[in-house]
């Protein structure tokens, strides 16, 4: 499965719960690549290079996260790659923009999500409902399938010893 994890950084350095969105990421595929957004993200994209090939929009009109333009680049680059899983933070930042994203692409979209299990191929997830008084377990139809994860569900996998590669992706 074919999986673009959005990742989330401050302008300085990638946000810790990035980490947690790669990891699920990989328990579900091995086809992991990272998109870092915004301008002058050349160390945003050398730390997610220790986990994950990735793909950088570095761009004056990316300078401030308007949820809009990003969500528009996000579903560029997703269709771009044939993306089937975006999966980003469930921060508030990252519920806007990919939620926006979501809704361009067509795709399935399901928040918060704190665990996850693969039955007979078939994706499920686990999510609080109803402010965390029960726990659902979903499945997602319609593609792509598009996730937000919590921070403190997933460990942020282990860095590689030689940096993957890193692409430059150009937008409109």
């Amino acid at each position: 499965m074919k999986t673009l994890v959005l990742m989330e950084h401050d302008g300085a350095a990638l946000r810790p719960g990035s980490g947690a969105a790669l990891g699920f990421a990989r328990a579900i595929t091995e086809d992991v690549t990272a998109l870092v957004l915004g301008e002058g993200i050349a160390a945003m994209t050398a730390e997610a290079s220790k986990f994950a090939p990735v793909l950088a929009a570095d761009n004056a009109a990316l300078a401030n996260s308007v949820a809009d333009r990003w969500a528009h680049v996000i579903a560029e680059v997703a269709r771009a790659h044939s993306a089937e899983l975006v999966v980003a933070t469930s921060t508030t930042w990252a519920k806007d923009i990919v939620g926006r994203a979501a809704g361009l692409l067509g795709g399935a979209m399901a928040s918060d999500v704190i665990g996850h299990e693969l039955e007979g191929g078939e994706l499920r997830l686990r999510r609080p409902m109803f402010a965390g008084a029960i726990t659902a377990t979903i499945t997602l139809k319609g593609a792509p399938q598009i996730i937000t994860v919590r921070s403190s569900a997933y460990d942020s996998p282990g860095s590689a010893t030689t940096p993957f590669p890193i692409k430059a992706v150009t937008i409109d």
